[in-house]
């Protein structure tokens, strides 16, 4: 990359840095390597290196024509190594791994902070945003696009310095042990990730301001967009334009493009004309597969859930509504923070609950339809609902169109009351989780009014609450609290023909306030608004949840 092509770059720094690290290799925001030794550390590699040998050998031979891998007559002072492990690629093949933070506490990665190592990358979602607005602005006739750099962070030169922190040990047929050194960036360095990305921005920068690229997005190696076809052509405007910056720069791509509707990006299909998102068939399979797999197993490793935790997060940009079932496993990761990767956790009942969520889901091929999400507002709804509950009096929801109250009065000897109406302090469950259940009994009951609107569509159901938390906690699907967060699930369960907002408002313009704090603001309310039925309900019994999360044992 040469400076001209960066003239008028806003951040200089940023610039002149990169510009330097590609001539004399990059210094990756390491902090001085004081614990290393200096007749250099020499560490094992992985046991099972032994099944790849072909391919370990194919390695060598490539790297060393590259001149990447430079092998060594003998270790020199402060070299260290990294232990090498094979890892299958999900779409075949294998990807070598060094293993930079290798020993715990005590590795090249231990030398750099976490905070340098940190990357927010562009996802499926953010592409969606794209297609929500475009088809807003009337644009008709966009094609999804990708191309893909080839190598990924092996395109970033090291300083020599740190490259000799960037060490590999083959051991020959003899078990002979051959020392390289590895003058590019590695899969399983803390700081390259960010290192790629931040030279990403640059190129991304010259293909926006330089070349017209309009729509760029990116995650890891993967390039992508949405863009218009002109005509004589048979690629994306924006696509022909990206190649042509690859190739002025020098910056090698693989196979790995395409374009045209029904486009599979990071592992997901597009359709821009139907605006929607679906997973591509063998990322469906793996998943569902995956799923049945620990949803009858026994136990599996640290790493096993970690894996798992990933895929679970990648389903929920096609299935938003699955974050809680997502939540044990966070739990689990947190609770073994730290424990080997092969370290081995009982699966319980609610991770086999989780798995076993996923695996129902995926097997119908879930389609997320993206106008369906945004286009409607208040002024569309079918229904509109108010919601509202206290620790004293109890809870209640009012059907604004319907002209509908519903309410529930607490029973002072109902051991859930007694825990709510604790001290204040150590209340065992907050008011937070009554609002929650306020909302799933207007949703469970209103709901069974009506199944799907005459268009096909769900029917579109808004609730205001006057609890900010419970809003939010909706909107994530999410939560830390293990009551609410069963609350999510059976909310999902409401939730086949309905298609909810839920949108805070202001106490004092909530009627359903009066409905939650005893009979004589009951008679307030039926003085104040409109009432042709009044009703009682019962609620979503909370007891359950409350032994399982270890509340009323310990009360």
């Amino acid at each position: 990359m040469h400076s001209s092509h960066l003239n008028g770059f806003p951040n200089v720094n940023h610039r002149d840095s990169w510009i330097k690290a590609l001539k004399k290799g990059l210094w990756p925001w390491a902090n001085a390597f004081l614990t290393d030794p200096p007749e250099g550390v020499v560490q094992a590699n992985s046991p099972h290196m032994n099944k790849y040998r072909t391919f370990i050998n194919s390695i060598r031979i490539k790297e060393v024509s590259l001149g990447h891998w430079r092998e060594l007559k003998t270790i020199p002072k402060y070299f260290r190594n990294s232990p090498l492990s094979v890892v299958p690629k999900p779409e075949g093949g294998n990807r070598l791994i060094q293993n930079l933070s290798f020993p715990n506490g005590n590795s090249v990665n231990d030398q750099i902070p976490e905070a340098d190592g940190k990357v927010v990358y562009d996802d499926i979602s953010s592409l969606a945003k794209v297609i929500v607005v475009l088809h807003s602005l009337g644009m008709r006739g966009w094609v999804p696009w990708k191309l893909d750099v080839s190598r990924a962070f092996r395109n970033i030169p090291l300083h020599p310095l740190f490259a000799l922190r960037n060490g590999v040990i083959l051991s020959s047929r003899n078990k002979k042990m051959i020392p390289f050194i590895d003058s590019q960036a590695c899969f399983g360095g803390r700081p390259f990730p960010r290192a790629f990305c931040s030279l990403q921005d640059m190129i991304g920068w010259i293909a926006t301001e330089r070349f017209g690229v309009g729509i760029l997005l990116r995650f890891v190696d993967d390039h992508f967009g949405i863009s218009p076809v002109d005509p004589g052509e048979s690629e994306p405007r924006d696509m022909i334009n990206l190649r042509k910056v690859f190739a002025l720069l020098g910056v090698p791509t693989n196979d790995k493009f395409g374009s045209g509707e029904g486009l599979v990006i990071i592992g997901k299909e597009i359709s821009y004309h139907h605006a929607t998102i679906q997973f591509s068939k063998e990322k469906l399979i793996r998943y569902m597969t995956t799923c049945d797999h620990f949803a009858r197993a026994q136990n599996m490793t640290l790493k096993e859930v970690e894996h798992i935790g990933g895929v679970f997060n990648y389903c929920v940009e096609i299935c938003p509504i699955g974050k809680p079932y997502n939540t044990i496993l966070d739990k689990v990761k947190a609770k073994y923070f730290g424990k080997n990767d092969r370290f081995s956790i009982e699966i319980t009942d609610d991770m086999r609950e989780s798995f076993r969520w996923w695996s129902f889901v995926l097997a119908n091929r879930p389609i997320r339809y993206l106008l369906n999400e945004y286009w409607w507002t208040s002024m569309s709804a079918d229904e509109v609902i108010f919601t509202d509950a206290s620790t004293t009096g109890g809870l209640g929801f009012y059907r604004l169109d319907r002209r509908e109250a519903y309410v529930h009065t607490y029973n002072p000897t109902d051991e859930v009351i007694k825990v709510l109406q604790g001290p204040r302090s150590g209340a065992a469950i907050h008011i937070n989780t009554m609002e929650l259940v306020a909302v799933f009994s207007a949703v469970q009951i209103s709901g069974k009014s009506y199944n799907t609107r005459s268009d096909g569509g769900k029917a579109r159901m808004l609730i205001m609450c006057d609890n900010p938390s419970v809003c939010d906690t909706i909107w994530k699907m999410s939560s830390k609290d293990f009551i609410m967060n069963e609350l999510l699930k059976n909310l999902l369960d409401e939730l086949k023909h309905i298609d909810l907002r839920v949108c805070h408002i202001d106490t004092k313009y909530n009627p359903a306030d009066l409905l939650t704090k005893g009979s004589d603001r009951l008679l307030e309310f039926r003085s104040s608004f409109e009432v042709e039925k009044l009703f009682e309900f019962e609620p979503l019994i909370l007891t359950d949840y409350l032994r399982r999360s270890n509340i009323l044992t310990n009360q």
